[in-house]
């Protein structure tokens, strides 16, 4: 069942887990990630906070057998901020018999007496992965500033799986057909991922598009 972690000893297993698999104070255009993955995948981060990303990402999961999936907050600091203050961990762990609209409720679920403080509403970056096993097949990275997210894929015999299933969970969420939440990134510099720069005529700044594209090109 999907529950906001209170416990210290579980967030410590969530916090040092994130270690193993993100490169601390890092944000995009680098490299986020400490291992290299064969196949990078990218979307609105925005796709990150609704219900169909992660009835997505629990079907992938299902397919490779991982039982249990965490959302963490990674900015604002989890503990010293969200603990400090509300008494509850900027993070959620859920498993393979739920749902993507029973996490969206988690993140939607406001601290006591804090309406305005519910993680969807003040998350700036973000990670999304297995709880285990220790070398991750997949993992999620988001920032709100960029409105971009990466999902790593570590072996490409499992990119058609995810684009089916993305294909599929991606129907009926919006009026006008869409051809799944992610796409190359080398197609989302050129798409979702021009609308922080409307100031400046919808496009990727070429210090942040190049280191992208490299950082991002996959195996």
């Amino acid at each position: 069942m999907a529950e906001i972690v209170t416990s210290t000893e579980m967030f410590e297993l969530l916090w040092s887990r994130s270690q193993r698999l993100f490169r601390g104070g890092v944000s995009l255009p680098d490299y986020v990630f400490r291992d290299r993955y064969e196949v990078y995948r990218a979307c609105d981060s925005g796709w990150v906070r609704a219900d169909a990303f992660y009835d997505l990402m629990l079907d992938f999961s299902r397919d490779l057998r991982v039982d249990k999936l965490v959302f963490l907050m990674v900015d604002p600091n989890p503990s010293e901020y969200y603990f400090h203050h509300f008494r509850r961990y900027g993070a959620i762990v859920f498993d393979a018999n739920d749902t993507g609209a029973d996490v969206i409720h988690l993140l939607a679920e406001s601290p006591p007496k804090s309406p305005a403080d519910a993680m969807t509403h003040i998350v700036d970056e973000f990670a999304v992965f297995p709880l285990a096993p220790e070398v991750a097949d997949w993992c999620v990275w988001a920032e709100r500033a960029c409105e971009t997210a990466i999902v790593a894929l570590k072996d490409r015999k499992e990119e058609q799986r995810f684009v089916e299933l993305d294909k599929k969970w991606s129907v009926g969420i919006r009026e006008e057909p869409l051809d799944g939440m992610t796409c190359p990134p080398s197609e989302a510099v050129d798409d979702f991922m021009t609308l922080p720069y409307t100031w400046s005529g919808d496009v990727v700044p070429e210090g942040f598009r190049k280191p992208f594209l490299e950082n991002y090109k996959g195996t």
